[in-house]
């Protein structure tokens, strides 16, 4: 085998098969359970609730500061009352000027001290959302895997018709 074959399938066979394995695994091991998770969340069940804390919270990321909403309601399932955090599924950070601004549009339906309805799973009362179902950001990891998938597929293609017509 010459140096060329080695080289073709190298990059037109091994690290597109490769690539593709390792975001398949990532996105099911990562993204295809909050996804998941997210759209579950449409049909949970709803207890009335209180907000305790309405505000953001600085997250240090390895690119610098986040914010995120930082929240805090309390509801009540059966006789048991809980305590939730979470203002949707997934981990919403935003960065940058505007990042402020975004939290305080999202926030303003849930000001300390407002009744709001409380998502909650009726498998597990204890988990919680203001906002159920999926966002933007649920999109990105699937759009970027899918991204990904097909140049892999295209280069192997690619691969296959320089081997027939070369």
């Amino acid at each position: 085998m010459s140096i060329l074959q080695i080289l073709w399938w190298f990059f037109f066979v091994i690290m597109p098969v490769l690539s593709i394995a390792i975001v398949l695994f990532i996105f099911k091991k990562a993204g295809l359970a909050i996804l998941r998770l997210a759209v579950e969340s449409w049909s949970w069940e709803t207890a009335a609730g209180k907000i305790l804390r309405s505000g953001s919270a600085q997250v240090q990321t390895q690119n610098g500061i986040n914010y995120k909403p930082d929240v805090s309601y309390e509801y009540e399932v059966g006789q048991t009352k809980y305590r939730g955090e979470t203002f949707s599924i997934g981990n919403l950070t935003f960065s940058g000027n505007k990042a402020q601004t975004i939290i305080s549009q999202m926030l303003r339906h849930y000001p300390q001290g407002a009744r709001t309805q409380i998502y909650y799973n009726p498998k597990n009362p204890k988990m919680s959302v203001l906002e159920p179902g999926i966002k933007v950001q649920h999109l990105l990891l699937p759009v970027v895997a899918l991204a990904i998938i097909c140049v892999s597929l295209l280069i192997i293609v690619a691969g296959l018709l320089i081997k027939i017509f070369v």
